[in-house]
């Protein structure tokens, strides 16, 4: 889809179509896949049927909205679920998170960085809302970033798994492995 190749994205779209329907990256794909073919219609239409009953719908929902630029009707739909994520103590954060790359996508930093430290607040060693935090206020440098990751790291509990994520951080950061 990123390189316009739609056609052959067509047959890749309709298998996620009908094997994972309500999985929010098939619908987004999607939605993504008919505003590149320029089927607004079928776009409208598909968000116009979509359900709202249950907290997945919503999140799927959302995602489609936000791919066909509806950021305002994604965001209500997302806004008392993160309430709800709150009330729970972030148990589960998927909203959250939603709404996070939304208002940074939207370019409202602020509002991200807001979201971030309420939930750093409950939660402050939570990585995705860590890295919005720095990134809502502009400290998102190469260097916080890998400082970060490195502390991600040393919570890993699985020596190997941890090992493991070194190595893959130290080739994209091409530094020679470890002997």
């Amino acid at each position: 889809l990123r390189e316009h190749f739609f056609e052959d994205a067509r047959k890749h779209v309709e298998f996620l179509e009908q094997n994972l329907k309500d999985d929010p990256d098939s619908v987004r794909l999607r939605v993504a896949y008919l505003l590149g073919v320029g089927d607004l219609k079928s776009v409208k239409s598909m968000l116009d049927s979509m359900a709202e009953s249950t907290k997945q719908q919503k999140l799927v929902k959302a995602a489609a909205l936000q791919v066909s630029g509806d950021t305002e009707r994604a965001e209500k739909l997302l806004a008392p679920l993160v309430k709800e994520e709150s009330d729970g103590k972030f148990e589960d954060m998927s909203a959250a998170q939603m709404m996070g790359r939304l208002l940074m996508k939207a370019g409202r930093k602020e509002d991200g960085g807001k979201l971030a430290d309420d939930l750093l607040a409950k939660k402050p060693k939570d990585p995705f809302f860590r890295v919005l935090s720095l990134a809502a206020r502009d400290k998102a440098t190469p260097e916080e970033i890998e400082k970060l990751r490195g502390e991600f790291n040393l919570d890993i509990g699985d020596p190997v798994a941890r090992e493991l994520e070194n190595y893959w951080l130290g080739r994209q950061q091409n530094k020679p492995v470890a002997e």
